[in-house]
């Protein structure tokens, strides 16, 4: 798995980027899986268990998962879901990196490819007065870089990026 995470308040545990319960073995980058409820080494999907799996269809690959309210969200590289539902919520708005996605109270924020969005029941885009000031100035080839922080004291949201005036140029540079 890609990435994982625990669904609250359901309780299973969930990858994302998988391969098929008893399949070839390859990796289905756009595959969720999850296992029994409270029984996180159980996959097998059963008529007397609550195991599964899905596979999401927009984008290429499955980005982060977090928890919100009552819903765990799934973000693709093109596309947002919430899980058990596999509701697509939105598109062109997946986040940028594994590192880009924060729950805080319920809501959900992430730095996509080109723009900043949030999700409290409805994914929108945060209007952002450094919107093109990071975006313009971003090293979009370390995007997966890309980490996201929370100032609780003063309500904010921060993500740290790789930029064009890093001092370590393009090789290898951190944020």
């Amino acid at each position: 798995a890609t990435v994982t995470t625990v669904s609250f308040p359901d309780r299973h545990f969930i990858a994302g980027g998988c391969t098929e319960y008893a399949g070839s073995g390859d990796l289905d980058e756009m595959l969720i899986r999850w296992s029994d409820q409270e029984d996180f080494t159980d996959f097998g999907p059963t008529s007397t268990n609550s195991a599964g799996d899905q596979r999401l269809e927009v984008g290429t690959k499955i980005v982060s998962i977090v928890n919100a309210r009552e819903e765990t969200i799934i973000s693709t590289d093109s596309a947002i879901y919430g899980i058990f539902s596999f509701r697509l919520l939105a598109t062109d708005c997946g986040a940028a990196g594994l590192n880009t996605m924060i729950a805080i109270d319920g809501n959900v924020f992430w730095m996509g490819k080109r723009n900043f969005f949030s999700y409290d029941g409805i994914v929108k885009e945060l209007p952002s007065s450094v919107q093109y000031y990071v975006f313009d100035r971003m090293q979009k080839r370390y995007i997966d870089k890309v980490v996201v922080g929370h100032n609780k004291a003063f309500k904010e949201v921060t993500w740290w990026y790789v930029s064009n005036d890093n001092s370590a140029g393009t090789t290898n540079p951190e944020n």
